[in-house]
């Protein structure tokens, strides 16, 4: 290609003189694009605007009609600032009667905070112009579409803080010819798209995000695939147009094949603002046909991304996997590596596997590892306490992969053994659905915020209600027969995530392991439970059934025997009422017993209460199990 070079001589003054017919021409140090375009550009050619500090800022340019490739260069990109201009780029009539017209317009950060328009893009003749990877924040109509001859094509732009985000009006519905709205993030808008009279959009793999409306259409026509409209004011509204949805979550629900209304658990943590977090139920659940990065069917939302984020919780411990990792197969990978990718890294940090010891730890203090090498694996699973208050994020690899779906273990799962695995299906599942045709020969299940474990007394421990494999969490599993050849097994239906209600009332800290409480026949102003251990808080519920169970960390285990007791906040005493007495279940029996339950003595427990001294509530001594019908027997489909 043949090359003219513009260069900074002085502040404003360009010069030119390095060869002649060529077709790229570079802008530097602030220098005017407006002169290039009107002196020096013709039909075809590239101009090249490159970044400068401090400022880096060009002014605003018209094209002219010209057919020009014109695209910023450097990092941060070039900022072009249309200041009190009423357009501050505008692509107005173009038209190359020599070509197929392609004019394009790419890697910029556009503002103007008194402009009315970003990017003016109308009266376009036999051309597709192009806009691409810019940043337009802050200006009344960021981009507006007129009547044109051909296809506007607007892929991976940002768009926030403006009045509309993407406006369209026209007036002989495009000749025909769709716009592409594709793998945009728009958001912080009073509009995303304003689609006013025949416009005609398709609006594939984009996000919109906290506008007041997320998308206007009159008299209009709009396909939506594989997008994410959540947390607007007003997802989308409709007034006399047409529109498709597919493939897409949609808050408050939209009619339409594979559309689902779940949050969509977006990291908003530079540089990964808007990316799925792991175990998002938009991952690997947009357009079936089309596929992301890595080859994995396409991921709802704007970004096409080979990149997990994983979210953990500071000074808590968090059941994690590494199912995308550096490696081959399903090889170890030493850990320090990884984990020192936190975006806020360092911090003190613990990492725990099948209790070895010692565990991996980082000292802040020190800047050290202990051990210095620590392997990890996909398919194992690990619990990580991030020893710093706060949320902290942790992307994979550059490079990385993900453990196939189908991938088989080669090792023998042992029976009657805490195996601690990970899971490696990028959706959210039912416990039996994951499990497949190994359910049958599953004991129990640990997982960081519930537990499963057989049993024939129906309890919120034996249910399946709610107890979800996800993408990225690591689960003990104990197996009643040796496994070999285990796989996670798709059923091709995700479940919902239901999150775990946080007490408002009971604080307590979490360990790396917990014992399990099954409370029955709950009265009904009972608002929360808390378990105490010497007077110390270590397990809480908040009540939503007639039957909870608690998760309790006691610290004592090993120490002298301390029964636990019990208090509960009711709608009438918002304070904690200490239970006088209560019954637990002998499973050999199946007879409630008046007896303490001493920490570390069993894995699960079944309790009632008995006579609260809360006067509203009196709970009547039950002799034998009592089986609940809301807690459905997994072993009989009958019940």
């Amino acid at each position: 290609m043949k090359i003219k070079k513009i260069v900074l001589i002085a502040l404003s003054i360009v010069v030119f003189a390095l060869q002649s017919f060529a077709d790229t021409w570079h802008v530097y140090n602030g220098a005017s694009i407006q002169n290039v375009i009107t002196n020096l550009a013709v039909h075809g050619d590239g101009i090249h605007v490159h970044s400068y500090s401090p400022s880096n800022e060009y002014a605003g340019f018209d094209f002219e009609g010209k057919d020009l490739d014109i695209l910023g260069q450097g990092n941060p990109r070039p900022i072009i600032n249309g200041g009190n201009s009423q357009i501050v780029i505008d692509m107005t009539s173009i038209y190359n009667p020599s070509a197929q017209a392609t004019p394009e317009l790419k890697n910029f950060k556009i503002i103007g905070a008194s402009a009315e328009i970003g990017v003016k893009l109308t009266n376009l003749t036999g051309l597709k112009a192009k806009i691409e990877n810019n940043i337009i924040d802050g200006i009344e109509k960021a981009i507006y579409v007129g009547d044109n001859q051909n296809s506007i094509k607007l892929y991976w732009n940002e768009l926030l803080n403006n009045d509309y985000a993407y406006y369209s009006i026209e007036t002989s519905a495009n000749q025909g010819f769709p716009d592409d709205f594709n793998y945009n993030i728009v958001y912080d808008n009073d509009y995303g798209l304003y689609l006013g009279n025949l416009s005609n959009t398709g609006a594939l793999g984009n996000s919109f995000y906290n506008n007041d409306t997320g998308i206007f259409l009159q008299n209009s026509v709009l396909v939506i695939n594989s997008s994410i409209i959540y947390g607007n004011d007003t997802q989308i509204d409709n007034d006399n147009g047409y529109v498709t949805v597919t493939y897409s979550d949609i808050e408050d629900g939209y009619i339409g094949t594979g559309n689902i209304d779940d949050d969509p658990l977006f990291c908003f943590e530079y540089p990964y603002g808007y990316y799925l977090l792991e175990g998002s139920p938009c991952i690997d659940t947009g357009d079936p046909t089309r596929t992301d990065l890595d080859g994995t069917r396409l991921d709802m939302g704007w970004r096409l991304t080979d990149t997990d984020i994983k979210y953990c919780e500071g000074n808590h411990w968090n059941w994690v996997s590494f199912p995308r990792l550096d490696r081959d197969d399903d090889d170890a990978v030493d850990a320090p590596p990884i984990l020192d990718d936190f975006l806020d890294w360092p911090f003190d940090l613990e990492l725990l596997y099948i209790n070895l010891n010692p565990v991996l730890e980082y000292t802040n203090s020190s800047s050290s590892w202990y051990p210095t090498s620590y392997y990890v694996k996909s398919s194992l699973g690990y619990k990580l306490d991030p020893q710093d208050n706060g949320d902290h994020y942790l992307p994979s690899q550059n490079g990385a992969t993900r453990l196939p779906a189908d991938w088989e273990l080669r090792d023998t799962l042992p029976r009657n053994t805490d195996n601690w695995m990970g899971y490696w299906l990028p959706w959210t599942q039912n416990i039996e659905d994951a499990f497949g045709e190994f359910w049958e020969s599953v004991v129990s299940v640990e997982a960081e915020d519930w537990y499963y474990e057989y049993s024939i007394y129906e309890t919120p421990t034996s249910s399946t209600t709610n107890k979800n494999m996800v993408y990225g969490k690591a689960y003990i599993v104990v197996f009643g027969e040796d496994i070999e050849e285990f796989y996670w097994t798709d059923d091709m239906e995700e479940t919902e995530q239901r999150e775990r209600m946080e007490s408002e009332y009971f604080s307590y800290n979490d360990l790396p392991s917990y014992e399990v409480i099954d409370v029955m026949d709950i009265p009904q102003n009972v608002l929360e439970i808390g378990v105490f251990e010497d007077d110390v808080c270590v397990g809480a519920v908040v009540v939503q059934d007639t039957c909870e169970q608690i998760l309790v960390y006691s610290s004592n285990v090993l120490r002298d025997p301390i029964p636990f007791s019990f208090e509960i906040v009711t709608y009438n005493r918002e304070t904690g009422v200490p239970i006088t007495s209560y019954q637990v279940l002998n499973k050999e029996t199946g007879i409630y017993e008046s007896r303490s339950l001493i920490s570390g003595q069993q894995k699960s427990s079944i309790i009632m209460f008995g006579n609260l001294e809360d006067p509203q509530n009196e709970t009547p001594v039950i002799d034998n199990v009592v089986l609940h019908g809301n807690y459905p027997n997994p072993f009989n489909p009958e019940t």
